[in-house]
Formats: structure tokens, sequence, C-alpha cells
């Protein structure tokens, strides 16, 4: 999803920049990329500045790469267009993604206030476990939709609509960093899983433990810069669609543009449906087999048998990828050729609209349903085995489907949404 946020916001920008500046505009969103790959190279030299301490390692990577890559885009800024305003634009949404790292590790760690209150909820029961985690959610939407729209605006303050698309870049030129703190959780979690299957000290246990939550806030925090990247391509894409179907701006008040909003605002509720029943069906599908092999293994008749367990997943996942995939192709062409460059345009922005929330809220309640498990596991309110850990247990198996399968899928959706809208401004209504 990130790469493909790399690839939809580099070709928007280049449009753009091409229609204004010319060859510098196509010239400067590449180098900047590039650079910013150098940046996060360079970056990574910093994790060591922490010691022991994980998150100040974390963090110092992520600023010394996003210092190097300011550095170098105002240079680039410099060259080609003898102006800062570029730089400043590509500023924003270098400095967005920086603000986004902290408001989502407020809501995700299991040392800030929202999480220890989901902890302290689920010793009531896995009914205010699992409000408590909808409200954290709900209230962690807020501040990144905030952080996303004061972005858009100063960027378009200091270069209008090739200012918004630069946000965009600024946003991905770390994408090498974050990648790179997404791989860092699976590592640990499978480590800490073979940790606890070979039984080892209760020392390491406990520092498997620290890194484990430190990843799933690495996770979360990925996550969240996925989505942002996904929001921020699918604008950029909407002011190169806008230039492309020879739109200067949408018309609120027209019936197609307002049709197209609510189509496209619609379109991720149904796409969540679609992703959650194919999990359900996938994970009754895979209890039923399980047990069926456990009390065959207890009897003697059969051997336990991961082959099949692995095709039942596989197979689950291609048979649901198809109507999702089916319907995100299908419905903006048709939207596109029955109603016009309007509505099309209203169903990206109503799709934008709904999906940036509807995706962070996915991401940021399982991460704290993931987090505040892992701080009860640490002894408080009664440790493993408690009543609270139990109903932490379930919030988390609630929450894994919705940060796992459907926020990532919400991201790809977005961009999808944006790509073919493109295509069709260049292709139908050109002609």
């Amino acid at each position: 999803d990130v790469f493909q946020s790399y690839v939809c916001t580099s070709i928007a920008a280049m449009i753009l920049g091409s229609s204004i500046y010319g060859d510098e505009g196509i010239v400067y969103p590449l180098a900047v990329l590039g650079f910013g790959l150098l940046s996060s190279a360079a970056g990574s030299l910093f994790l060591r500045l922490g010691g022991r301490r994980i998150r100040l390692s974390v963090y110092s990577g992520v600023y010394a790469s996003a210092i190097l890559a300011s550095l170098a885009s105002a240079l680039l800024s410099m060259a080609l267009f003898s102006s800062l305003n570029v730089f400043y634009a590509t500023l924003t949404g270098i400095l967005a993604i920086l603000l986004l790292t902290h408001v989502t590790e407020y809501y995700t760690s299991p040392e800030r206030k929202p999480v220890k209150a989901i902890a302290k909820a689920s010793g009531t029961g896995p009914a205010v476990n699992i409000l408590s985690g909808l409200s954290v959610g709900l209230e962690g939407t807020a501040f990144p939709v905030i952080i996303f729209s004061a972005a858009v605006l100063l960027a378009y303050f200091f270069e209008g609509l090739y200012g918004i698309t630069l946000v965009a870049v600024g946003f991905l030129s770390i994408m090498a960093t974050f990648i790179s703190m997404a791989s860092y959780g699976p590592i640990v979690d499978n480590a800490n899983g073979l940790v606890t299957m070979a039984r080892m000290g209760d020392n390491l246990r406990r520092t498997m433990d620290m890194l484990d939550s430190v990843g799933n806030i690495t996770k979360a925090i990925c996550k969240v810069y996925a989505i942002g990247t996904s929001a921020l391509a699918q604008v950029a894409l909407f002011s190169a669609y806008l230039n492309a179907a020879h739109l200067s701006a949408l018309d609120a008040a027209s019936p197609k543009t307002i049709s197209g909003m609510l189509v496209g605002g619609v379109l991720s509720f149904f796409l969540c449906s679609l992703i959650i029943r194919a999990v359900s069906r996938a994970a009754y599908i895979m209890i039923r087999e399980i047990r069926r092999q456990l009390n065959g293994s207890k009897n003697g008749e059969l051997r336990p048998n991961y082959n099949r367990c692995i095709s039942i997943s596989t197979k689950a996942a291609l048979r649901g990828m198809l109507y999702p995939a089916a319907f995100s192709i299908a419905v903006p062409f048709a939207v596109g050729i029955f109603l016009g460059p309007e509505a099309l345009g209203g169903l990206m922005a109503g799709n934008l609209v709904t999906t940036l929330p509807l995706s962070l809220f996915m991401c940021i309640s399982g991460a704290a349903w993931d987090n505040a498990k892992k701080y009860i596991e640490t002894g408080e309110y009664g440790g493993k085995g408690s009543s609270a850990h139990e109903a932490s247990v379930i919030g988390d198996t609630v929450g894994d489907p919705l940060k796992d399968a459907v926020g990532p899928s919400l991201d790809i959706f977005i961009n999808l949404i944006g790509t073919i809208a493109l295509i069709s401004a260049t292709s139908i209504f050109s002609q």
C-alpha cells in the first residue's frame, strides 16, 4: 500500500509539476524522493543513539531522516526554482508525519492514558473493554485528520495545487525509515513466540515482552503512516484529476457531484463489510478444522495436518479478494461513464472523507486493544489468567482483523479509486 501511494504521488506530482513549471516540476518530486531514500539510509545510523532506550532509538532514526530529507529538499528547491516556496510545501508534509508519529504513539502506547484506560475497563468484562477500545479509536481519528487538513491548507498557501501534491511527496520522502520500522514489529513478534515455545527464562521473556510492546507501537505508527500516505496520495491524485478532466473546481450544489459524493462515502463501509465477512467465514472454517484435528489426535485417529490449515487460510484470502477488487474497479468506471467527470470527482472526494477516518479508527483501536492486553500481561490488574486478561484477549481478537485486514485494505482502496479516476479523466473525458 505504501509503494502504491509512492507511485500514485509521483505520477500526480509530475503531471501537475509539468503543467506549471515544465521539466523542473517533473524533476523536483523525483529528486526529493531519491534523496529521501539516502536520508533514510543515513538516518538508520542514528538508531544507536538511544542505547537501551528503545523508543528514543526509534525517534532518533525518524528525526535524523526527516532533517536530512528537509535539507536536501531545500537545496533542490533553490537549485531548480530559485525560491523556497516549493520547499515549504514539502516541509509541511515532513512535519505532518512527525506529528502523526507522536499522536499515534500516545493512543497506542501501554505507557499512555488511553491504553491504560482500556486495561482498567477490562476488569469489568469484555463488553466494557470493547466499548473503551472503540472510544479510543474514535477519539484517535480527530488529531490526525486535523493535521492532514492543516498540512493541505498550508501547502496550498505556498504553492497552490502543486503544493498539495508536494505534501504527499514530503510525507513519502522518508518512506524507507517507516518501512524498516514496520519490519521490526513482526520480527520481534516471532522472536517472542520462539522464546515462549522454548520456555526460556523469565528475564528473557520480560525483555521480549517489552520489545514486543514497542513493536506493536511501531506497527501502529507505520499503519497510520500508510493511511496518511494513501490519503495524501488521493489528494494529489484529486488535484491531478481536476487538471486532467479540465475542471477548475467541483460544484457542490450540483446533483451529480452530490450523488458521486454519497456513493464514494458509502463505498468504504461496504468494503469493510465484505472484508470482515470474509475474515469471519475463514475463521469459522479454520476453527472447525482445528477442532476436528484436535479431537482426532486425542483419540489417536489422525495426526496434525498443518498443510490443511494453510490451504484453508490461503483459499479464503484469495476468494475474499474477488468481490472487493471487482467493485473497487467497476464502480468508479461506471460513475464516470454514466454520470460524467463531476460525479466522479465527487466520488473521489466522498471516498476520501469517509475512508481516512474509518481506516484510522480501525488501526488505532486495534493497536490499543493489543497493547492493553500486553499491559495486563505485565502483571497489572491481575496479570495473565485473570478476568481482566480474559476480557482483553477478547478485545484483542476483535481488534486484530480491524488493524491487520480492514485498515490496510482501505489504504489500497483509496489509492485504487484515485488511480482509476485519473485513468478515466485521461482516456474518457479528454476525448
